[in-house]
């Protein structure tokens, strides 16, 4: 019997994925604000975090929402609206990414 030649090459290890995959660091607040649509108010909602992308929402009432609306942030001060797209739901909340440059502009 002739000897066979074997190469053993190392498994790859799998590269550990963060369950943080956000580009921009989160800020914890408790801002009420309302979703709108148009002149339409929808429901009052509370921003959970914020983000320099996104915020997570804490929705108050249980009505249907589009994909795509305006946040309207309501602070002590000012008001600020921010078009914003859904990227995810989950019970009472969702997270929504800005459509513009955020709160900041």
């Amino acid at each position: 019997m002739k000897p066979q030649l074997v190469q053993i090459s190392p498994r790859p290890v799998p590269q550990r994925v963060s369950a943080n995959r956000r580009a921009s660091r989160r800020f914890p607040t408790a801002q009420r604000a309302f979703i709108v649509n148009g002149d339409e108010r929808l429901c009052v909602c509370e921003l959970v975090d914020m983000s320099a992308g996104g915020a997570q929402v804490r929705i108050t009432s249980a009505s249907e929402l589009p994909e795509m609306f305006d946040l309207l942030i309501a602070g002590d001060t000012y008001l600020k609206t921010v078009p914003v797209e859904v990227r995810w739901r989950g019970g009472d909340r969702m997270g929504v990414q800005y459509l513009s440059d955020g709160v900041c502009a």
